[in-house]
């Protein structure tokens, strides 16, 4: 039986899956997490597809010439990593990417979702299978830069 318990960060309950955090990274989170963590594991999240759909001043170009950023869109499927954080850790993290991915300003390029994702190394039945809530960084499709 899963268990969940919130931690609020930014006014977003964000669901600690048996003790843990897990972040879904689909872009520099892959190859540049940041921050601390347990264990990192191949995943696939569904409904979701990672393409070059928003301009931006702050990850790429200038103001006057923003650049072509990747983000989680709508449909399909991407490959990522999990990374599973300790709850003791968690506010931390949250606050560290959302520092990253959600910058105090105008450009609000990205929203926090917490999403479904499976684990792909995970056993198909039994303890540890099928997948887990995690905190993922989604496309803003009304970001207008």
């Amino acid at each position: 039986m899963q268990t969940f318990s919130s931690l609020a960060v930014r006014e977003i309950p964000v669901p600690l899956h048996d003790g843990a955090l897990w972040v879904f990274g689909y872009g520099s989170l892959i190859w540049r997490p940041g921050f601390a963590h347990e264990g990192s594991h191949p995943a696939l999240l569904s409904g979701f597809h990672r393409r070059f759909c928003l301009w931006s001043h702050r990850y790429r170009g200038t103001p006057e010439a923003p650049g072509l950023v990747l983000g989680l869109d709508r449909g399909g499927a991407c490959r990522g990593v999990l990374f599973r954080v300790p709850g003791a850790a968690a506010a931390e993290v949250l606050r560290y990417l959302d520092d990253r991915e959600l910058p105090d300003g105008a450009e609000v390029v990205y929203h926090r979702r917490v999403l479904r994702v499976r684990r792909l190394d995970a056993p198909r039945h039994g303890p540890g299978a099928g997948t887990v809530p995690a905190v993922t960084y989604v496309a803003n499709r009304d970001c207008r830069l």
